[in-house]
C-alpha cells in the first residue's frame, strides 16, 4: 500500500477518466483512421504512409517548441492545467473531422486529410505533454506518481478496449461520421470530468528559464536521449496495431476477427498495468523493461516460425506479446518522470515540459514510422483493397505483425540494457535533492 497519499479518490479518479477519454480519442485515430482512408475513401495506402510520416516531420518542430512554451509559461488556473482544458474542448472536435472527408477529387480528399491529421497531431500533443505532466504538480510523492502514471496507462488501455469493442458495430450501424461524433463527445466529457477538481499544489520556484538553458537541459539529460532512442526504434517496429486490421480481413479471413485481434492486445495491456507496479517495487524499472523485451522478441520470432494457422495459436502468441509491450508502455512515463529529476539533479533546471514532449513525440514518431512503415510495405507486397490477397502480400502482412515488432523490440534492449544507469534508488537520491525545487 502506498503510504501518506497527496490526492483524493476523486482527483485520481478524474485524472485517469481523463486519460481514458483521451485515448478512446487516440485510439480511433491511431488505429481505424488509415482503415478508413484506404478501404473506405479510396485513397491508396502510399500515399496515407506519406502524409503520416510528413505530420511526424512536423511533430519534430512542434511537439519540442510546445515542451518549451509550458516550461515557460504560467497561467491561471496553472502550469498544466491551462492546456488541458484547451486541449479536452478541442481534441474531440479535431477527432471528429478527421473521419469526415468530403466525397471531391482525389486531390481535394489528401488536402483534407493532410491539415486535418496534422491538425489533430498537434492538439494531441497539446492535451497529453501537460496530461503527464501535471502529475509532477498535484503530487511529490515518488511511490503515489508512479502508481497515478501506472493506472493513467491502465485507463489509456481501457480506453482502446472501448474503441474496439464498439468502433465497428457504430460503424456497420450510423457509419464513419457517426461513430467517430459518438466516440468525441463520450471522449470530451471524460476528458473534461477533471476540470473542475484537479488542482496543482506544486510549482517549481522560478529560475530564469530561457530556450537556450532548457536545449542545454535536454542535451545534458542523456538518460532521457537514451531512453526515448530506444522506445522510438522500438515503437517505429512496432506495426502491429496498423496491420492488425488487415491481418484480421484478409489472413484470418473475417471483419469479424476484427474485435478479436483487438482484445487479445488489450487485456494483456491491462494485465501489464495492474500488475508492473508490484513488479517494479520487488526488481526495479530496469530489470522489468528488459525482461519485458526479451519475453517480446522470443514470442514474436516464435510465431512467426509457427504461422498463424491455428486460432488459439494466435490467441496465445498475441496475448504474451501484448503482455510484453504492455509493460514497457506503462512504464514509460514513470522513467520519463525519473529522468526529470535526473536532468534537474545534474542540471538545476526543471524542464517538465520538454521531457513529457519529448516523450510524446517520440511515441508518435515511432507510430507515425510503423504506420508509414506499415503502408510502404503493404503497398510493397501487392496489396489491393477489397480483393482476396495473394501469398506473398499475407505473408509480408503477417511479417509486420511478428518479425517487425521483434526486431524493435531487441533493438531497445540493446540500447536500453547497455546504456541506461539509472535505478530507483539513483531516483529517491535525486528527489530528495530536487525538494528544495519545490514550494506549496
Amino acid at each position: 500500500m502506498i503510504q501518506n497519499r497527496e490526492t483524493t479518490t476523486v482527483q485520481r479518479g478524474t485524472y485517469y477518466c481523463y486519460f481514458l477519454g483521451q485515448n478512446m480519442l487516440y485510439f480511433i485515430v491511431s488505429s481505424f483512421a488509415m482503415l478508413y482512408f484506404t478501404d473506405y475513401m479510396g485513397v491508396s495506402a502510399a500515399a496515407i504512409g506519406t502524409i503520416f510520416l510528413a505530420a511526424r516531420i512536423w511533430d519534430a518542430v512542434n511537439d519540442p517548441m510546445f515542451g518549451i512554451v509550458v516550461d515557460k509559461v504560467n497561467r491561471k488556473p496553472g502550469k498544466y492545467k491551462f492546456w488541458i482544458n484547451i486541449a479536452s474542448l478541442v481534441l474531440p472536435v479535431i477527432t471528429l473531422l478527421v473521419f469526415c472527408v468530403p466525397d471531391i477529387s482525389a486531390t481535394g480528399k489528401l488536402v483534407y486529410i493532410t491539415i486535418t491529421y496534422v491538425l489533430w497531431g498537434m492538439t494531441y500533443t497539446v492535451s497529453d505533454v501537460p496530461g503527464f505532466g501535471i502529475s509532477t504538480a498535484i503530487s511529490n510523492n515518488v511511490d503515489e506518481r508512479n502508481s497515478m502514471l501506472a493506472n493513467s496507462r491502465l485507463f489509456a488501455v481501457g480506453g482502446l478496449l472501448v474503441i474496439s469493442t464498439v468502433i465497428m458495430k457504430l460503424v456497420s450501424g450510423i457509419g464513419w461520421i457517426g461513430a467517430a461524433a459518438v466516440i468525441a463527445v463520450a471522449g470530451g466529457i471524460l476528458m473534461n470530468l477533471m476540470r473542475p477538481v484537479v488542482h496543482e499544489k506544486y510549482q517549481v520556484a522560478d529560475t530564469g528559464v530561457t530556450i537556450r538553458r532548457i536545449v542545454d537541459y535536454v542535451l545534458h539529460n542523456k538518460y532521457l536521449l537514451i531512453y526515448y532512442l530506444g522506445i522510438t526504434l522500438m515503437f517505429s517496429c512496432n506495426t502491429i496495431t496498423v496491420v492488425s486490421n488487415y491481418f484480421a480481413i484478409y489472413n484470418l479471413g473475417s471483419e469479424d476477427y476484427i474485435a478479436l485481434m483487438m482484445i487479445i492486445s488489450i487485456v494483456p495491456m491491462l494485465a501489464a498495468a495492474v500488475i508492473a507496479p508490484p513488479l517494479i517495487r520487488r526488481f526495479g524499472k530496469y530489470a522489468v523493461t528488459m525482461a519485458s523485451c526479451a519475453v517480446g522478441v522470443i514470442i514474436y520470432g516464435g510465431f512467426y516460425m509457427i504461422g498463424y494457422g491455428s486460432i488459439v495459436m494466435v490467441v496465445i502468441c498475441m496475448g504474451i506479446g501484448g503482455l510484453a509491450i504492455g509493460m514497457t508502455n506503462v512504464m514509460y512515463p514513470m522513467i520519463t518522470a525519473d529522468c526529470i529529476e535526473y536532468g534537474t539533479y545534474v542540471t538545476g533546471e526543471r524542464a517538465t515540459g520538454i521531457s513529457f514532449s519529448i516523450q510524446t513525440f517520440t511515441t508518435k514518431l515511432g507510430q507515425a514510422v510503423a504506420a508509414s512503415l506499415g503502408a510502404f510495405l503493404l503497398t510493397a507486397s501487392g496489396y489491393v483493397p477489397n480483393v482476396a490477397q495473394e501469398a506473398h502480400t499475407l505473408k509480408g502482412i503477417f511479417s509486420m505483425i511478428t518479425l517487425l515488432p521483434a526486431l524493435g523490440m531487441l533493438g531497445m534492449m540493446v540500447i536500453f540494457g547497455l546504456f541506461y544507469k539509472v535505478r530507483e534508488k539513483d531516483v529517491e537520491l535525486y528527489i530528495k535533492t530536487n525538494a528544495q525545487n519545490y514550494k506549496e
